[in-house]
């Protein structure tokens, strides 16, 4: 093996444990909440599609139209965990929305525009949410402790008892398998012998 095959395979491995962090990072549910005292809000969930695209998700609560003179749109930002460029996700429209950005970020906020087309923000920012892990996703690598100080250890589920009748049933039926399987095999064995001699 080369020396330069030896030098990619470490390399190959840090970037893959690096981007999954990313990705983790990224994953999750959002509760963007008002930064105005108003008492609009919204959720949004993200998770990183198989075209390796984050899928962004956003539902919203007593939207304001319009939301200031002359202001009709709400743009929704991601904040990257590379560089400070704001990562421009799309218009709320009427508080419902789907995105989609292949860079990983941590933080969704929502601005009033007056040009919903800017490239950058550049109204206020009235919403903010930062990412939260899906609690549920998460693998537990340290087992729960009871009250006792105890570790819980998983019991299988109870294995329930059949009752005669059901025993009695499957016996039925394993025997009826047995024999139609005999009966194929007998068959089976004449038709060779009788093939066989004519």
């Amino acid at each position: 093996m080369s020396y330069k095959k030896i030098l990619i395979i470490p390399i190959l491995f840090f970037a893959f444990l690096f981007t999954a962090s990313k990705a983790i990072a990224s994953e999750g549910t959002f509760d963007i909440q008002s930064t105005t005292g108003e008492t609009y809000k919204c959720w949004a969930a993200s998770l990183r599609m198989q075209n390796l695209n984050y899928t962004i998700v956003v539902g919203c609560r007593d939207l304001l139209y319009p939301a200031g003179e002359n202001i009709f749109s709400y743009v929704v930002w991601a904040t990257p965990l590379e560089g400070d460029r704001p990562i421009k996700l799309g218009l709320l429209g009427f508080g419902k929305a789907q995105f989609s950005t292949k860079a990983p970020f941590s933080q969704l906020y929502v601005t009033t525009e007056v040009n919903g087309n800017t490239k950058t923000p550049e109204g206020p920012v009235v919403m903010r949410g930062n990412v939260k892990p899906i609690a549920f996703l998460e693998v537990r690598t340290t087992p729960t402790p009871s009250t006792e100080g105890e570790e819980i250890t998983p019991q299988p589920p109870p294995v329930q008892e059949k009752s005669i009748r059901e025993r009695l049933i499957l016996g039925f039926r394993r025997a009826g398998l047995a024999a139609l399987l005999a009966i194929i095999a007998i068959i089976g064995l004449i038709y060779v012998l009788t093939k066989s001699r004519g």
